[in-house]
């Protein structure tokens, strides 16, 4: 049935519906294309996940509304925030990539992750979305590729005491030219490319500086 193929989803939150999730588990088989979402949420209210396990080959986690907000989950697939939406990621697993777009705001805390092929970047801001990093690592290997992608001098990309590698020939940290990036106590293995670094950061880049 291709209504199913098009609108299917894992969990759908709508309207004004809640969700709230604990020591579960939601896979989506991948099918002739991408999979869909583990949990879509499009309500104005919020979703809540707890030591959850997500698995996507498209995107584990939608959020175009609300608040969606995940509490030590292991998440498989990307995680993207749209609209007006507002995502936390606290001490949780990852698999995937970080993408925020239009409004959004992305929090990311505690995520401790070893250096990761096959994805050429990690996170991606676009248009006026804000995603903060804090007390994390993140590292990428594959070659030509960047932990950080900022794709618009109107987003806003903030570190604290956070580690991020790139083992390949990209930068640590690259986007369009005269867009701005706050580091604060996080240290870098190459100098962050093209995009400026303000000048109240206080971070420290380890080796093979670009």
């Amino acid at each position: 049935n291709p209504n199913y193929y098009l609108f299917k989803e894992g969990i759908l939150v709508n309207g004004n519906s809640n969700l709230r999730m604990w020591h579960s588990q939601v896979s989506i088989l991948p099918l002739s294309f991408d999979a869909g979402f583990c949990i879509h949420h499009l309500s104005s209210q919020y979703s809540q996940a707890h030591n959850c396990f997500f698995s996507s080959s498209s995107s584990s986690i939608q959020a175009e509304a609300g608040f969606v907000n995940l509490y030590n989950c292991q998440t498989v697939g990307g995680v993207r925030a749209y609209g007006a939406s507002k995502l936390k990621h606290v001490n949780s697993f990852r698999d995937g990539r970080f993408i925020a777009h239009d409004t959004a705001q992305m929090w990311v805390t505690g995520m401790k992750w070893g250096e990761r092929s096959g994805i050429n970047v990690l996170f991606e801001i676009y248009d006026t979305s804000k995603v903060v990093v804090a007390n994390s690592k993140a590292g990428i290997t594959d070659d030509v590729s960047w932990v950080v992608l900022v794709n618009s001098t109107n987003a806003i990309f903030k570190a604290y005491n956070s580690e991020f590698i790139s083992l390949g020939s990209g930068a640590t940290i690259t986007g369009v030219p005269n867009a701005t990036v706050y580091l604060y106590y996080s240290v870098l293995n190459k100098n962050a490319d093209t995009v400026t670094v303000s000048p109240d950061s206080n971070y420290k880049v380890t080796a093979n500086a670009e």
